[in-house]
């Protein structure tokens, strides 16, 4: 606590700042010189001015209110939250005998060692007044309407001494209808907005509304008759820097207003923009210099100016620090809250018509303030969702620290908005160039994530919204109208338990096809409902359902079309349908007829290329082995191809060959061959006819032909292309997996294919492929090096690279489970508690996919199950479940800082191991299982993985 000599000295500096005040030449924002120099003359003082808060009477807080708002709103800063609910109550304690007929000046400091000051009751009125717009201020940032408007209304019954106080506050108002995307009503307070004012520039914060409504001829005509009355008055005194600074900031809005209108970018800088610089009116300056501190959070270096008026102005006390301010985040986000406090006072335009202005410098503000100002955040975000911001901006760390109450007002809010667009008879016939098409993406994207912390009923509705959208056609036709309608599925079936999602069964059976659609951007998957339904479901006895007996018949004509995209996604539906088993046998024999009607050369169903072929044995047949017989009539023929094509290319008048990457990158065989080896592992096919020694020693021939075709082509593109060479190393990757999964496995390699493996595995390595999924391929061929094998899988688990981590981790999984095939030693205990240890700590990189390791280890019996190991990995566990906690306030128990946005998938993966330790009856303690009863309150631990393996 501060002594009353600090109270003393800030007393006395009080005088100071209202001198200050007092002679401020009327920048609307200051030049960065100046509010730098003010920022530390005040900061020094903001912790003395938290402890005066208990000390001081209610007219001397007045007082101190009124010099601290205007100081830090100078500077661009907010006010310290300590303080802003004693401000309100000092409003509260004061107004009384402030507006009741109090005529008698007051005394203030009596207590304190200092020189006895008088104030007048009109200073302490317009002190009031002004505190008090800073309270609406705070209600409207907050988003709490019931304070907004008690306090817009006490304000204008109290003043009789600022003109101006109608149109602040009807500004004010339009920002609070903005936040909450509300622009009908934003209309409404512009009709209402007073036509004269004191201060010509409220004029043109009125066009920059209209202006971000569209309104741009109206905005440029406001604009214009703010630029002429601000004329009018330089003429009087021409070097008023209140007008100058006023001229500048009205000019760059009309460049701005110039360019939605024309869609032309153009240099802001004229001859005019170039005197105001003389006079440190320069918007152009200010704007730069804000955003260069959001990009390198450093001082910039000041420009050149040649200075042809320099006011008077006092900075304030210089003297030694004292205290230290009241919250680090000052410091920390001050970059970000200058931006965004300098865009709100001069009105300057974010978004207009089609037309972003600083997008980058914006999305970065709102990141640095999710976390420290929940409630601006997430006014801005729905104030300006066309922007774009709202998918990278919005965190559940964030949601988090908004009240549930508060979320579900969001959600209100937002659902509002989507409502709105659904209600607008032009709605269907919405264009990809319209700026609503990304306002709408944002809003339900943002919505769809605010749904995270709400029940099943907003997931209803986000489901109702994806049926919606999904019969647009600009939603079907672009990449980020697919994808949307994707994560509204994705955040809402899966959560369903089977009396939420029976009545919902008939909508997904009729949910459009990507077949019935032409698209052109066939990269992008076309989501399927069915897909997301959550497992759990298989089991559940469903009554009759209305309409779905004919959706199914549908479906099954569907399938027997012949465009092959069509067929394709009919038939993968009615698999999932089948799944949870919706067709009765009746329709089921119907279905394996419209699957088998259209067959390709091996006998096998014709399916669009991009589905494995080994979906075929989740599909009915009409003969027994049907799908197997046909896979094999395909595993016969079918070889690895190229990952690389050559074409003849003229180049300075000669014919050369231009190397360049294929589209058959994984390629399918090799995917398909270990889906089957997954396949046939889950329905426990002890001698899969897929792998017959003949067969697999085929699969090998087909591997090393390859690599003998195409190992000069790989060093010529590392070498040409290393930093494109991810993509190479998946096909890689993926020819380690078949090694180990199906070929050393089934197959009997005699030891000259045992030298040709070798030998090509000698030339990736020396080529700088990454080899870690290969050791247990290496270990195999030579198991009396095996010791050497593991030591590079233990120390490759430690690897800074965060990709070749993520590869030992997986090779640690592929060693154990197929360690008795290949014949190999187990896990050492040195690999398995560097394993734990990476688990217990949560050491990321690799911790999320080590967890998902570990689960397969234990859930398929290849852990250790003796009680020393089992103890090692319950109290790993136990250490991560306090890093992953959800009330976690000791960060010192973490060994590395983890990223927020990494929390909800880490503690999905953590929580499936616990699920699978307590299904193996592990001797789990009361931490662990505490643990488990707060995840039962995050929806996120429990989403479904889809099913990749289908797509290539």
């Amino acid at each position: 606590m501060s002594d009353s000599k600090d109270l003393n000295a800030l007393a006395k500096e009080l005088s100071v700042w209202r001198h200050n005040r007092l002679i401020y030449p009327g920048w609307l924002i200051a030049p960065y010189q100046t509010r730098d120099i003010i920022w530390r003359n005040t900061k020094r003082w903001l912790q003395i001015v938290v402890e005066a808060q208990d000390a001081w009477s209610p007219t001397e807080l007045l007082l101190l209110h009124h010099e601290i708002i205007w100081r830090l709103r100078l500077c661009l800063q907010n006010v310290p939250i300590e303080i802003q609910d004693r401000i309100q109550q000092t409003l509260k304690d004061i107004e009384p005998d402030l507006f009741s007929g109090m005529s008698k000046s007051r005394p203030v400091f009596e207590e304190l060692d200092i020189e006895k000051t008088l104030i007048e009751v009109s200073e302490m009125k317009e002190a009031w007044l002004f505190c008090a717009f800073q309270v609406l201020r705070n209600a409207r940032i907050s988003q709490s309407k019931r304070d907004f408007e008690n306090w817009a209304l006490k304000i204008q019954s109290l003043n009789t001494i600022d003109n101006d106080i109608v149109p602040a506050i009807t500004y004010e108002q339009c920002l609070f209808s903005l936040a909450e995307a509300n622009h009908e009503q934003t209309r409404l307070h512009l009709e209402s907005w007073p036509e004269n004012s004191k201060d010509p520039y409220w004029l043109a914060r009125k066009a920059s509304v209209h202006a971000e409504l569209g309104n741009l001829s109206i905005a440029k005509n406001l604009t214009e008759k703010a630029l002429d009355s601000l004329k009018r008055m330089q003429k009087q005194s021409p070097k008023v820097f209140w007008t100058l600074s006023r001229e500048g900031w009205c000019l760059r809005l009309l460049w701005q207003i110039n360019i939605a209108e024309n869609f032309e970018y153009g240099g802001f800088k004229n001859e005019r923009e170039r005197e105001l610089e003389a006079y440190r009116c320069s918007p152009s300056i200010e704007l730069n210099n804000l955003i260069q501190k959001i990009g390198d959070r450093s001082l910039p270096s000041k420009p050149t100016v040649v200075t042809a008026g320099k006011p008077e102005f006092d900075y304030g006390s210089r003297s030694k620090t004292i205290g230290y301010s009241a919250t680090t985040s000052y410091e920390r986000l001050a970059p970000a809250l200058n931006f965004l406090n300098a865009v709100e006072i001069s009105g300057a335009l974010i978004q207009a018509e089609n037309v972003t202005f600083e997008k980058e410098e914006f999305f970065q503000s709102l990141q640095w303030i999710q976390d420290d100002f929940p409630q601006l955040w997430a006014s801005l975000i729905f104030r300006f969702n066309g922007v774009g911001i709202g998918k990278k901006a919005i965190t559940r760390t964030t949601l988090s620290k908004l009240s549930l109450e508060q979320t579900e007002q969001l959600f209100k809010t937002a659902t509002q908005y989507v409502e709105q667009f659904f209600e607008d008879g032009e709605s269907e016939n919405i264009k990809i160039q319209d700026r609503r098409f990304f306002s709408i993406i944002n809003m339900c994207d943002f919505t769809a994530r605010i749904s995270l912390r709400l029940g099943t009923e907003q997931r209803k509705w986000l489901f109702a919204v994806a049926l919606k959208l999904a019969n647009f056609a600009a939603m079907k036709d672009h990449p980020s109208g697919q994808e949307l309608v994707s994560d509204l599925l994705r955040r809402s079936i899966p959560y369903f338990d089977a009396d939420d999602i029976r009545p919902l069964l008939f909508d997904m059976a009729n949910f459009p096809l990507s077949g019935d659609f032409s698209t052109r951007f066939n990269y992008v998957r076309w989501p399927e409902p069915y897909l997301f339904a959550s497992r759990s479901l298989n089991n559940a006895d469903w009554l009759p359902i209305k309409g779905l007996k004919n959706a199914i018949n549908q479906l099954i004509k569907k399938a027997e079309s012949h465009s092959i995209e069509l067929r394709t996604n009919s038939i993968l539906r009615l698999t999932y349908m089948n799944e949870l088993r919706l067709l009765n046998e009746a329709e089921n024999k119907k279905f394996a007829d419209a699957v088998w009607r259209q067959q390709d050369d091996f006998n096998l169903p014709t399916l669009a290329s991009n589905v494995y072929k080994s979906i075929v044995l989740s599909l009915p047949e009409t003969e027994k082995d049907q799908a197997s017989t046909g896979l094999l009539n395909l595993l016969e023929k079918a070889f690895v191809e190229n990952r690389f094509e050559e074409t003849q290319t003229e180049i300075d008048g000669e014919l050369k060959k231009r190397l360049s990457l294929s589209g058959k990158d994984p390629d399918l065989l090799l995917q398909l061959l270990i889906n089957l080896k997954w396949y046939c592992e889950k329905r426990k096919i002890n001698n899969p006819p897929f792998f017959k020694p003949e067969l697999t020693k085929r699969y090998l021939n087909s591997i090393l032909r390859w690599w003998n075709n195409e190992c000069d082509r790989f060093r010529r593109w590392l070498v040409r292309d290393m930093y494109q060479s991810d993509n190479l190393f998946e096909r890689t990757d993926l020819v380690f997996d078949v090694l180990a999964n199906c070929i050393l496995v089934y197959g009997n390699i005699n030891n000259r294919e045992k030298k040709s493996i070798s030998k090509m595995l000698t030339e990736m390595e020396e080529l700088g492929i990454p080899m870690a999924k290969a050791i247990p391929v290496m270990a195999a061929i030579e198991p009396e090096e095996q010791t050497e094998f593991l030591d590079k899988l233990h120390f490759g688990l430690l690897s800074d690279i965060a990709d070749n981590a993520r590869r030992y981790c997986y090779a640690c999984y592929t060693w154990e489970s197929n360690a008795k095939q290949l014949k190999l030693d187990r896990l050492s205990g040195d690999v398995y508690s560097t394993l734990l240890n990476i688990v217990g700590g949560v050491i990321q990189p690799i911790a999320y996919e080590l967890m998902g390791v570990m689960t397969n280890l234990v859930r398929e019996n290849y852990y250790p199950k003796n009680d020393k190991e089992q103890k090692k990995l319950i109290s790993a566990i136990e250490r991560a479940s306090k890093i992953l906690a959800y009330d976690r306030e000791d960060e010192s128990i973490c060994s590395r800082p983890i990223n927020t946005d990494e929390l909800p998938h880490l503690r999905r993966n953590f929580t499936r191991l616990i699920q699978v330790l307590i299904e193996k009856e592990y001797n789990t303690n009361r931490n662990i299982q505490d643990w488990i009863e707060a995840a039962r309150n995050d929806p996120f631990v429990d989403v479904r993985s889809q099913f990749d393996e289908i797509f290539d």
